[in-house]
């Protein structure tokens, strides 16, 4: 759970499909989480639109069931956000961990996910390593999300044409096709007179 029920409007970037972070970054997450073990941490990820986390917040988790779940207090979202925007900044998501589980949301996740556009950084601590995931939750469908955890740029690949570009080239076809029909007709020569 991330706050109150209901989303803070506006307030969180449309996040490209790459959640970037340094090694140092990650490492700050992981030792915070660790710091944690006994109950599910959590924290804010700022940063910037194309998915780069400036900024790694760790913030106090006040669910009713800790142990089971992850709420950030709302005042603490409110000046975070706001906080973040004042730097030319956004919100890109949120991180929490699973102390005995893998990275994959659980169906509690999925079902307070209240920032469709917000990347979900999910630590896992299962195994011998902490594994870490994102992921993308818009209205209970998830999607994973590439994570670049390295110094360097990630190197981003053509995704190709979007469904609303696809669409604006096939009206704007159309549209000419239909402008040069018109054209045509009105330049062709008046019809000879029939004797």
């Amino acid at each position: 759970m991330t706050g109150a029920s209901r989303p803070l409007p506006c307030l969180v970037c449309r996040m490209t499909m790459i959640l970037w972070l340094t090694d140092q970054q990650a490492q700050t997450i992981i030792r915070h989480l660790q710091e944690e073990r006994h109950q599910e941490g959590c924290g804010l990820l700022i940063g910037s639109e194309d998915g780069q986390v400036i900024e790694v917040i760790p913030a106090k988790n006040v669910a009713q069931h800790p142990q089971r779940h992850y709420e950030i207090a709302h005042h603490t979202l409110v000046e975070t956000i706001t906080s973040a925007q004042k730097h030319g900044l956004e919100l890109l998501g949120f991180y929490h961990s699973h102390p005995n589980g893998d990275p994959i949301p659980s169906s509690t996740d999925v079902a307070q996910a209240n920032y469709p556009d917000a990347a979900y950084l999910i630590v896992g601590f299962a195994g011998d390593a902490p594994k870490l995931a994102a992921w993308r939750i818009r209205r209970h469908e998830v999607e994973r999300l590439q994570l670049h955890v390295g110094d360097s740029m990630p190197v981003t690949q053509d995704t190709g044409l979007s469904g609303n570009h696809k669409f604006a080239i096939i009206v704007s076809a159309i549209f000419a096709f239909v402008f040069m029909i018109v054209l045509s007709l009105s330049l062709l020569p008046p019809a000879p007179e029939i004797p």
